[in-house]
């Protein structure tokens, strides 16, 4: 099992003598409810640093580093694939933000460290020319990409991320500078492990005025978290850290020496954004600019930005209560009517000016009077047309080749990925490697290199998984029609049953040289010739051979009638007895263990038992209910199974509750949850994590007894030992059969054959 770290951060901040919270803002967080599968064991720290001549403000860049810890958490998949939405998203918003500010000669661009720990792993994903130090008892290693160079956010469209990651140890170190310090030297670096932050920061920075921008990471035992440990320095708080007196101070700040003359606006709920960037708004400096820096703010005129010399009170910063915002408003739309006018007036110069430029290069080789039938629209027309041909052409060529330049880089940089994994002894850190890699090719276009690299990197999945593929064809010979939906397989023999969630009827399909066809002629549903003997079946069970009345599938509704149904024969049905002393209400399954029939019942909260084929030998007899004092909650309960005296009741998020019956009645029917354990390789005999979302389950019995269970999202059906919930193996498709999740499943043990059915669609695959 993985042994949990807590990690302190070390702000090293230096400019000038003092700690320079404007130079880097930090951000940490912690998985809340409601966050997206794979992101629950996930603490996450971001470190922004800001360059350019138009820099955010502390108070817009925690905005910004709380909205991105936000999407993070709402993205689901591997931790890379939410980095990678991260570095995507503050891309898109810096780039719009830079657009606007086109005409100002002002750009702000980021360079942005992603850490997620998890256990003893931790993630990192860097952007830009950051240098990242790993300092540990056996090596200091000291890595940097050098095709970072000259790369920021918010600079070009595809962000710059490199990837990285490595397996805690107490007392380890981490430093991600920007750029580092001459004199750090192995013996320097190494000297800082286990040492307090102003240790740390006088070995690393021994002369004061030296500029430093960097972040420290000490790996002590712990919970699992980041901790902000701030040296003992004069300096402004953290971001993303802040008591409320430190949000009014960094407030002031905003107000007073703000260097920006545009700010990002955010969505305030993230899942209500459908295109983040769309709320990017550019508007003018708040109530504290002079009226000379608003004249020039609106005209687009670039001035040098004097700040004040005198700190404003904190009273001078407008509340929720001032009529701060009206008056920005109404100076924002006046600004607006302002610079259209402005536009308008430049446009229709700048077409007189086209006009007689055009004039007087043509006048040597066309008649003066061309010039006079040239109305000023057309001249307007072609002053805009003739800009935006050249920039279309141009822009095509320019994302042609860097498309191409880009899945160059991409693929090398997998390719490097997938050499790190294969250096790793410690199987968790080589499993990420690999994952690392496979989500960098995701970016990158189809190629021969790529295909090889990507098959090399499932199979060393797979092989970490205990992942088995399974290929998959078409089992029918021809396709259901698209109303059907296929939510029940059952498997009897050479046949196989389905049932059609829509419209609640059976479908038999036996075998034939060119795959199954279906039975015309079987009837087993709600209707037969035309009379109505049933509701819709809602549960189909194989019924088995040799007991009476002959049949092939027993068939219940939600109203407590059953069918049973073979061919060349109408269903037989009938009705079950209910039991008089409690409340019930419709049934929502039932399991089948031989001629043991039971069924569910959530509104009495029952599972309720007709034994040795009592509905029919004895259908006026009362059904047994299973449970007796202790009862388990069966109102999320989606699937349930038999497994000799054990009854496998499968919750609706997942987690499995098995109750043991006894017949005695001094001895009482006790229920459990188990823990799914783990047997892969680096995880052998811990919990199961994270718990797939199964949504059906089947019992396969000796000499081989087996539990598979059916994750419907994924297409994939996990095997796990009865006794001990051993995790064995998953199986998954070699391809992807058809869009969309798989709606049942069966598994023909004695022919070692997997059915799966995706809506009208059932596929079949021998099992590995």
């Amino acid at each position: 099992m993985n042994e949990n770290f807590d990690l302190n951060l070390v702000p090293l901040r230096n400019q000038a003598g003092r700690d320079s919270p404007e130079s880097m803002s930090f951000f940490v967080s912690e998985p809340a409810r409601g966050c997206a599968r794979g992101r629950s064991a996930d603490q996450l720290a971001l470190c922004l640093v800001m360059i350019g001549n138009s820099i955010l403000s502390p108070g817009k860049q925690k905005q910004a580093l709380e909205h991105l810890a936000k999407l993070y958490y709402k993205t689901p998949g591997s931790a890379t694939t939410a980095m990678r939405t991260v570095v995507n998203e503050l891309n898109s918003l810096l780039l719009k933000r830079n657009q606007h500010l086109s005409g100002t000669g002002k750009q702000g661009t980021a360079l942005i460290a992603q850490l997620v720990m998890r256990g003893n792993q931790l993630y990192m994903a860097l952007s830009g020319p950051l240098h990242l130090f790993i300092i540990s008892t056996s090596e200091t290693r000291h890595t940097f990409e050098t095709e970072m160079v000259g790369k920021s956010v918010g600079q070009i469209r595809y962000p710059p991320l490199w990837l990285s990651q490595t397996t805690l140890h107490p007392n380890d170190s981490v430093i991600i500078a920007v750029p580092p310090l001459p004199g750090w030297d192995d013996n320097t670096l190494r000297e800082t492990r286990g040492q307090n932050p102003e240790t740390v920061i006088r070995n690393l920075c021994p002369e004061p005025d030296t500029d430093m921008n960097a972040v420290f990471l000490q790996v002590k035992p712990g919970k699992g978290g980041f901790h902000v440990a701030l040296p003992e320095t004069k300096g402004m708080p953290e971001v993303g850290i802040t008591s409320d007196d430190q949000e009014v101070q960094h407030a002031v700040h905003d107000a007073v020496t703000k260097p920006v003359t545009a700010i990002i606006h955010l969505p305030e709920k993230l899942e209500k954004s459908a295109d983040l960037a769309a709320n990017v708004e550019i508007l003018t400096p708040i109530a504290e600019a002079t009226s000379q820096e608003e004249i020039s703010t609106r005209e687009g005129v670039t001035t040098a930005e004097a700040a004040p010399t005198e700190p404003v009170p904190t009273a001078a910063v407008p509340t929720k209560k001032t009529p701060a915002l009206l008056f920005v408003s109404g100076r924002f739309f006046e600004s607006t009517r302002q610079a259209a006018g402005y536009f308008w007036r430049s446009l229709t110069g700048g077409a007189r000016r086209m006009k007689a430029g055009m004039k007087t290069g043509l006048s040597r080789i066309l008649p003066e009077e061309f010039f006079k039938g040239i109305p000023s629209s057309v001249m307007v027309f072609i002053a805009i047309a003739i800009p935006v041909i050249i920039v279309a052409v141009a822009s095509q060529v320019y994302f042609s080749l860097g498309h191409e330049a880009k899945n160059e880089t991409l693929i090398s940089q997998a390719m490097r990925q997938a050499e790190e994994a294969e250096k790793q002894s410690d199987l968790l850190a080589k499993k990420a490697g690999w994952e690392n890699a496979l989500d960098t090719l995701e970016s990158v276009d189809d190629s021969p290199e790529a295909q090889v690299l990507k098959q090399r990197g499932i199979s060393a999945l797979d092989s970490l998984d205990l992942a088995k593929r399974t290929d998959y064809r078409e089992a029918l010979e021809k396709n259901l029609p698209e109303e059907i939906k296929v939510t029940r397989l059952a498997v009897l023999g050479d046949n196989l049953y389905l049932l059609d969630g829509n419209s609640g009827n059976v479908i038999r399909v036996y075998q034939t040289s060119a795959g199954y066809v279906v039975d015309t002629t079987f009837t087993c549903g709600p209707s037969v010739q035309g009379v109505t003997v049933s509701g819709p079946i809602i549960d189909i069970a194989a019924w088995p051979a040799g007991f009476q009345p002959a049949a092939e599938v027993l068939a219940v509704d939600s109203s407590w009638n059953i069918l049973l149904c073979k061919k060349n024969a109408d269903p037989q049905v009938s009705k079950l007895a209910k039991p008089t002393n409690a409340v019930i209400g419709n049934l929502t399954g039932m399991t089948l263990d031989m001629d043991d029939l039971y069924v569910l019942d959530p509104t009495s909260n029952a599972v309720w038992i007709f034994w040795n084929n009592q509905m029919i030998n004895a259908p006026e007899e009362e059904p047994y209910p299973f449970f007796k004092d202790e009862i388990p909650v069966l109102s999320d309960v989606v699937d349930m199974i038999m497994s000799n005296d054990e009854l496998h009741l499968l919750h609706s998020d997942g987690h499995l509750t098995v109750c043991v019956y006894s017949g005695i009645k001094e001895i009482p029917t006790r229920c459990s949850e188990p823990t799914f354990i783990d047997f892969r390789p680096g995880n052998e005999n811990a919990p199961l994590v994270p718990l797939p979302l199964f949504s059906q389950i089947v019992y396969t019995p000796p000499p081989e007894p087996s539990l598979y269970f059916l994750e419907s999202s994924t297409r994939a059906i996990y095997k796990f030992s009865v006794r001990s919930l051993g995790f064995q193996a998953k199986f998954l498709p070699t391809g992807e059969p058809d869009n969309g999740a798989a709606t049942a499943f069966a598994v023909d043990y004695i022919r070692r054959i997997i059915y799966l059915a995706i809506g009208n669609e059932v596929y079949s695959a021998s099992m590995p």
